[in-house]
């Protein structure tokens, strides 16, 4: 085997286990929608008139859809930090790279904060790969954040 691929083995086995997760995920949700975990009510409105819905009882999460959800989430990250990690090693300076990690931010909320905040994490990180991840926006108010993500 190519040995810059066998530095990668672990990165590709993570992916995959990442797949099964949300694999495993899907399946789990399916299966709990399929249970019609909500009921849902209706009356009219005394002033407009109109039928207003409104949901009455709302099943909890089973626990096993959270935890898988969780796993899943908890690879991601890892798969960006060795990404980050990786990056680092192909021209950074400043040691052995233990304190490199994808500068995902938990309370920046725009550009200014996460610069701040990410800064530990990029150190040492060639600048042109800084500016690359900086691209990326991965803070609250980001391009990331079209999908409802939120570390809170």
């Amino acid at each position: 085997m190519n040995p810059a691929s066998d530095k990668l083995i672990g990165i590709r086995a993570k992916i995959e286990r990442t797949k099964k997760h949300i694999s495993d995920l899907d399946a789990a949700v399916r299966a709990f929608l399929g249970t019609n975990p909500y009921k849902v009510g209706a009356k009219h409105d005394p002033n407009t008139r109109k039928l207003v819905y409104y949901v009455t009882h709302v099943e909890e999460v089973p626990t096993d859809v959270t935890q898988i959800a969780g796993d899943a989430v908890g690879n991601l990250v890892s798969i960006l930090d060795h990404l980050a990690y990786r990056l680092f090693l192909k021209g950074g300076t400043g040691g052995a790279g233990r304190h490199v990690y994808f500068p995902i931010t938990k309370n920046a909320t725009n550009a200014a904060e996460y610069v701040t905040e990410r800064q530990r994490k990029v150190q040492g990180m060639p600048v042109h790969v800084v500016a690359a991840l900086d691209a990326l926006e991965p803070y609250k108010e980001g391009k990331g954040t079209n999908f409802g993500y939120s570390m809170n």
